[in-house]
């Protein structure tokens, strides 16, 4: 195993995930995916260990469609996200044997991680460097890792992806709609109607920028109206799993 892949796997035992992701490092290759219970990506966890369902679930707009902007969203797809955070605050509020198990365990592997990365360092000071890399590293099996990956998920914000998986719905098209319906929403109220600073109108903009602007105006305003009727809720079941997510967080560091 390479020291990249290593070291990443040594980031991952210590916790260290996006805000609002869970992220997955493969053992050996150092590749990852990002993942959220809220607003944007992944796919994280073991599909050995975990139910990671790998392919679109049907009735719901694909991840690949949600991830252009160019296709409105439907009725089916906001009643999705709200069952899903209703179910998420219910998995934070009662978490199963499982959930309590994959944390534990998590944490406890998180300090051999830490143990063996203050060996490491004591030993690189030295100057052996061969040990510290070759002996000293923890190079957890692919089920610990899937635990760690999980057990991480479940200790910050990534239950919302996790039930989704549970439901069937791969990370990838959860995050995506999550990130279609809050905007639609207006929960976050730093996104602009053009949905990044990328696709904002330039001075002399271009007759393909003019019509994809267009479009994105359009798309926009459809969401909107479509989410509107549910749009405090929306907002509500966010701000409340949010919340938490926030709580549990300031549990297991206290």
């Amino acid at each position: 195993m390479g020291r990249q892949a290593s070291f990443l796997i040594i980031l991952l035992a210590l916790g260290l995930t996006s805000c609002h992701q869970s992220t997955s490092v493969a053992v050996g290759t150092g590749a990852g995916a990002t993942g959220n219970g809220m607003s944007a990506q992944s796919n994280g966890g073991s599909a050995a260990a975990n139910h990671n369902p790998i392919t679109d679930l049907p009735g719901i707009t694909s991840e690949k469609d949600l991830a252009s902007v160019a296709v409105v969203l439907k009725p089916a797809d906001v009643q999705f996200y709200i069952k899903n955070m209703q179910a998420t605050l219910d998995r934070y509020q009662h978490p199963t044997p499982k959930d309590l198990a994959d944390i534990a365990e998590a944490k406890r592997l998180n300090q051999v991680a830490l143990l063996a990365l203050s060996k490491m360092g004591e030993d690189m000071k030295a100057g052996n460097t061969q040990k510290a890399m070759n002996e000293d590293m923890f190079h957890p099996t692919p089920e610990q890792q899937a635990t760690m990956d999980r057990g991480g998920a479940l200790s910050y914000d990534g239950v919302a992806e996790i039930v989704a998986k549970d439901a069937g719905m791969p990370g990838g098209q959860w995050l995506a709609l999550c990130k279609a319906v809050e905007f639609a929403a207006g929960v976050d109220a730093g996104v602009g109607i053009y949905g990044s600073a990328g696709d904002s109108p330039t001075s002399n903009p271009t007759p393909e920028q003019v019509a994809f602007l267009a479009n994105r105006r359009r798309i926009t305003a459809a969401d909107q109206a479509l989410v509107a009727p549910n749009a405090p809720e929306i907002k509500r079941l966010h701000g409340l799993v949010m919340q938490a997510a926030s709580d549990r967080q300031a549990n297991l560091t206290q």
